[in-house]
């Protein structure tokens, strides 16, 4: 018996054969294979070609295609190739048996039939057709108990098949993708309906068909509504830059959830460089020979054509184009009385071509639906900032108690408004924008955007007839949903701000912010609840509570709360200075006293440590108040006071300034007297800095009431209204004069009786307290 199994290539070979996919005498076939009951076509595909791409499966499976997928579970064909096995045994072989061994093992059969070969003594053949993968093979053929053995190997073929790959930029999660067949099967099908509604509604936007835009809105609307009612609202949409080399193209997210690479650009751009030049600039070669080495893991070998080059001129060109302008205002905001903002205002990407459009009124922003192009690559944040009432502010006027009288006297605390800057981030401004009507809403603690619902939107259209709702999409509602998930994105903060005197250059306003809205704070029983305007001081924070309506104007709503911080202590120290001086010195009603207290008591503590103020504020009125008694009165050594008398002279805060009364009245005090003696000038002959301070601190005085206020609280026991010490204003005048020398006193004697009874109402303080000097001046 004997049995030869022939060389695949030729019969003389003096080595085991190799030979590759693909080439002679290896030919493409299709083999048979069951998906897992937990394993998709998807699965299979990553598997065999290192990306989901279907479309050499789909080859294969004619009853299959993008939109019926094969279930897991399924009986379908897969990519193979057969090499055929031929050989020889003598006339008498009943059976032939091959087995291999290698990527792929198992074994055939091939029975004889009886006949004239086996009688006349010619040579048996016979022929087999193996699957085979890249590897090394053991072919054994076995004819009874005589076998023969043959080794090759299968190589990976020369030319690989080619497979296709999109790319592009995802602005909402900065996200470079690549996009697979099936992929561009979803976005193009899902995205040309949206197409066609943008692409009808810029068409009617540049023929300003104004009867045909309402429609037309509309209709992108219906177009957007299956993402609109998803259970992520509008969320549901995704905006793709660059794909095809277009600017933008929306589909909706659950189409790309599970069938895309991603690579985060802001990660590998700014650490790894694996897509950038040393410059961090985006290098379409150096990327495009990075994605081709991630993907050599499947089990067939495939060339992936990435056109990188296009993807980069798409993506990055046109934003290069709008990023030169930023900073620039644009022209549909030169005329607003509502809004100010950068060129990134003009970008919010939705529908290209069409103008960016908004209706605004003391209480909502309506976003039009035709409203945005495009924006920057990797930047993506849209900020615009909208003032409350409007950018010229409220006149706020209390009405507050007369100290001697039931009646009460207005205090007009000059123009205030509220500066929201609306931050959209990435593609949650188009989303923001293509939801229909948004509203900016202040609610307590915290400021928030809001969709409204299509009845929500008419209601205030009907109480507030400066808002134009957008065209409603009847039941779909996607405004009410609009930012259902994308609270990430989008985001508002804002700032209480007031005409600043000391910031004015000439006639025009300078709004600055004394705090920013956002913060938790509830009003003591009693204290103010029904104000206008309520300071109050909770756990180390100035807070400020209004009633909307009472401090924007009629037509605004719901209740605001702001924190005075770092950001804005200097300007909330002004400005309550400002309104001592124009409600000439007297209790400001709407200060509730323990924050008043805080207050002037963290002023002179901060001069008398040298510190930054806001470094003295902490923990609760009472805490504030024990630290206040150490450092500026439990005893009043001469060391002390030269001290204070240095921070006050060397003050770079302007807080000698914009002191209140009872500030000053502790400064004066200290310097004043020492180790509790009256006409003790001390042994540490530092009388003529502690003299010049005083005079610094008498010099920001602005009128007769000031002074007053100041010396009736200059008694032993502290700052205190004088109706509880008993303490009078010559009582502290004659401790200043105790510590002026001869000519000083009389200097000071001369300005204290010229001094006005009121201090100047406009301009600056430091212009008041000059102009109490018009007579005789201190300095």
């Amino acid at each position: 018996m004997t049995v030869h199994i022939y060389d695949p290539l030729d019969g003389t070979h003096p080595k085991p054969p190799e030979l590759e996919l693909g080439e002679r005498p290896i030919h493409p076939s299709r083999e048979a294979y069951q998906l897992g009951e937990d394993e998709s076509v998807f699965d299979l595909a990553r598997r065999l070609y290192g990306l989901p791409i279907l479309k050499p499966l789909l080859n294969l499976n004619e009853r299959h295609s993008y939109d019926r997928l094969p279930a897991p579970g399924s009986r379908i064909q897969v990519p193979g190739f057969r090499l055929p096995i031929s050989g020889s045994a003598n006339p008498q072989t009943k059976s032939i048996s091959l087995t291999w061994d290698g990527p792929t093992e198992g074994q055939q059969n091939l029975p004889f039939q009886p006949g004239p070969a086996a009688t006349s003594g010619e040579t048996r053949f016979w022929d087999f057709r193996i699957p085979v993968k890249a590897g090394d093979y053991q072919l054994t053929a076995r004819n009874g108990t005589v076998e023969h053995s043959r080794t090759i190997r299968i190589e990976p073929p020369s030319n690989p098949r080619a497979q296709p790959l999109d790319v592009c930029y995802r602005p909402e999660t900065g996200e470079q993708l690549l996009v697979t067949d099936y992929l561009t099967h979803q976005i193009d099908t899902d995205s040309q309906l949206i197409d066609d509604a943008l692409q009808a509604l810029n068409d009617a936007v540049e023929a300003d068909d104004q009867e045909a835009i309402p429609e037309k809105k509309a209709a992108v609307m219906k177009a957007l509504a299956p993402a609109g009612r998803s259970d992520t609202g509008i969320a549901g949409l995704t905006e793709l830059a660059g794909y095809k080399g277009r600017k933008a193209t929306y589909v909706r997210s659950d189409k790309i959830a599970n069938h895309v690479r991603r690579y985060s650009l802001a990660v590998t751009v700014r650490d790894e460089r694996r897509f950038t030049d040393a410059t961090g600039s985006f290098d379409a070669a150096k990327a495009q020979r990075t994605l081709k080495e991630d993907y050599q893991g499947g089990l067939e070998k495939v060339d992936f054509k990435l056109n990188l080059a296009q993807f980069d001129t798409a993506m990055t060109d046109w934003a290069e184009s709008w990023n030169e302008t930023t900073g620039q205002k644009r022209d549909w905001l030169a005329d607003s009385d509502h809004f100010t903002a950068t060129t990134e205002a003009a970008v919010m990407r939705l529908m290209a071509g069409a103008s960016l459009s908004a209706s605004v009124s003391k209480t909502a922003i309506g976003l039009a639906a035709n409203a945005s192009a495009s924006a920057a690559l990797a930047e993506g944040k849209v900020t615009v900032e909208s003032h409350f009432p409007d950018k010229d502010g409220f006149a706020l006027q209390l009405e507050l108690e007369n100290k001697h009288s039931p009646d009460t006297t207005t205090l007009d605390f000059g123009a205030v408004r509220a500066s929201m800057i609306i931050e959209l981030i990435g593609f949650a401004g188009a989303k923001a924008l293509v939801c229909a009507n948004v509203e900016l809403s202040m609610d307590g603690s915290k400021a928030a955007l809001k969709g409204l619902t299509d009845n929500e939107a008419r209601e205030k259209a009907e109480s507030d007839s400066d808002f134009e709702p957008h065209p409603p999409v009847q039941g779909a509602d996607v405004g009410a949903s609009a930012f259902a998930g994308i609270s990430g994105g989008c985001g508002v903060k804002g700032a209480l701000e007031w005409d600043n005197p000391e910031q004015r250059t000439g006639d025009e306003p300078a709004f600055s912010a004394f705090a920013e809205i956002g913060g938790e704070f509830n009003a003591q029983v009693g204290g103010g609840g029904e104000a206008k305007l309520y300071v109050a001081f909770d756990d180390g924070k100035f807070m400020i509570r209004s009633r909307v309506g009472a401090c924007f104007g009629v037509g605004a709503a719901g209740a605001l709360v702001a924190t005075v911080n770092v950001n804005t202590i200097y300007d909330f120290i002004q400005c309550i200075y400002h309104q001592l001086m124009k409600f000439d010195f007297r209790k400001l009603e709407f200060i509730d006293e323990r924050a008043f207290q805080a207050f002037h008591q963290i002023i002179s503590g901060a001069l008398q440590l040298g510190e930054q103020v806001l470094d003295c504020i902490q923990n609760s009125v009472e805490d504030i108040s024990e630290w206040w008694k150490r450092v500026v009165l439990a005893t009043e050594h001469d060391q002390q006071a030269k001290q204070l008398a240095e921070n006050i002279l060397n003050d770079d805060q302007g807080l000698v300034q914009f002191a209140p009364p009872e500030a000053k009245a502790s400064l004066l005090r200290k310097l004043c007297i020492v180790k509790g003696a009256v006409n003790k000038l001390g042994l540490n002959l530092f009388n003529e800095n502690r003299e010049e301070a005083v005079i610094k601190v008498l010099s920001t005085v602005t009128c007769e009431r000031e002074f007053i206020e100041i010396t009736e609280r200059m008694g032993p026991d502290g700052p205190l209204h004088p109706s509880e010490t008993g303490w009078i204003s010559d009582q502290g005048k004659e401790l200043i004069r105790s510590l002026l020398d001869g000519r000083e006193d009389l200097q000071f004697m001369r300005w204290y009786m010229n001094l006005p009874r009121y201090a100047t109402k406009e301009g600056t303080a430091a212009w008041a307290a000059l102009s109490a000097q018009q007579e005789v001046k201190l300095v």
